[in-house]
């Protein structure tokens, strides 16, 4: 599988994993049948699970790549996706605000998942599946180097 994939894919479980818990919330907010919450807690779990190993197996794949889920991101958050955070942020306060549906780990989950939204656009942008190293992504596109984050950039250049 190519890197791009396998981001794709971690968006994919992001997204299911973020609607499993949106149905969570609404049945125990209406008091539905407990099965369906338990279904739905079962399956995140399961989710989770199918990320941890995405993330292994990609980071062995492709470990040139591999920094940014242990703490440093290889590209800088680009504003539209900040935007979209904040927005998304007031508008689920707001909503948590006027209800009593406990929406905290809801955010957290939106805001992990739109992480990811940046890496799968870079990788396909430029062609990180075919890159193999650092210095061939910035040899082949120079302008890549001000989107990298200066946090990669150190890890990197050490």
């Amino acid at each position: 599988m190519k890197y791009s994939t396998y981001i794709l894919m971690q968006i994919i479980v992001w997204g299911i994993g973020i609607a499993a818990y949106a149905v969570v919330c609404i049945a125990m907010h209406y008091n539905a049948q407990l099965s369906i919450g338990i279904f739905c807690i079962i399956l995140i779990v399961l989710l989770l699970a199918a990320l941890l190993v995405l993330q292994n197996v990609r980071n062995k794949k492709y470990p040139q790549w591999n920094n940014h889920w242990y703490g440093v991101r290889l590209w800088k958050t680009p504003p539209a996706i900040i935007g979209l955070i904040v927005l998304l942020c007031v508008a689920m306060f707001a909503v948590a605000f006027f209800s009593d549906l406990d929406l905290l780990w809801f955010i957290v989950a939106v805001i992990a998942g739109l992480l990811d939204v940046p890496d799968y656009y870079y990788a396909r942008k430029y062609g990180m599946d075919e890159i193999q190293s650092w210095d061939e992504l910035l040899q082949k596109h120079p302008g890549a180097k001000e989107r990298l984050s200066k946090a990669a950039l150190k890890n990197y250049l050490r």
